[in-house]
């Protein structure tokens, strides 16, 4: 069987299709309409700063984007920080990283809280270097390392839940990075 590219029957995605964030007009400021996909670019616009990490208890390294509910809430990772747990660039202890949530308070105002600061171990997932997924007050996401401790001693990573507001946080897959006879990867 030969590999076919996939096509999709679905029209092509305008701007006009993609609704922009409402915390985005706090984020960016200009007369024309916001980039299709989000975010600040193009001449005329200014970036603000939400929040800076300090790579404590907060967590350091948001490598993924964030997402919103409908409060308002954006909710995004950490790979880094968060104060638990031992994940070690050479000699020295990065911790683990985090699962944030940043309250919209007012204008530009964000108060950021960690919910989750993973803790190392194979029972729980470690780095999370993708976005969140969220579905009915549930976020969904994965995490690089952690769950069972088959790759390399780290881990070969971890899909995690996390109910809202206060958890608590589920490891609901563990990669193996098996070959025969589950094929099922590792470090997502």
């Amino acid at each position: 069987m030969r590999d076919e590219p996939l096509r999709s029957t679905a029209p092509p995605i305008t701007e006009e299709m993609i609704p922009a964030p409402r915390w985005a007009a706090a984020l960016c400021s200009n007369s024309a309409p916001q980039r299709p996909g989000g975010g600040c670019g193009g001449t005329g616009w200014t970036e603000h700063v939400l929040w800076r990490f300090t790579g404590s208890k907060d967590g350091s390294h948001p490598f993924a984007g964030i997402i919103e509910d409908k409060a308002d809430t954006l909710y995004g990772t950490t790979v880094y920080g968060g104060g638990k747990g031992v994940c070690k660039s050479g000699s020295v202890n990065l911790f683990c990283g985090t699962v944030f949530k940043m309250k919209h308070n007012a204008g530009r105002v964000f108060t950021e809280a960690p919910i989750h600061r993973f803790k190392g171990a194979n029972s729980d997932g470690t780095n999370p270097y993708a976005a969140l997924c969220c579905d009915s007050g549930i976020l969904y996401g994965t995490t690089l390392h952690g769950g069972t401790s088959t790759c390399t001693g780290s881990g070969c990573g971890t899909v995690i839940q996390y109910t809202l507001p206060n958890g608590p946080e589920i490891v609901r897959y563990s990669f193996t990075g098996s070959t025969i006879p589950t094929y099922d990867g590792a470090n997502p």
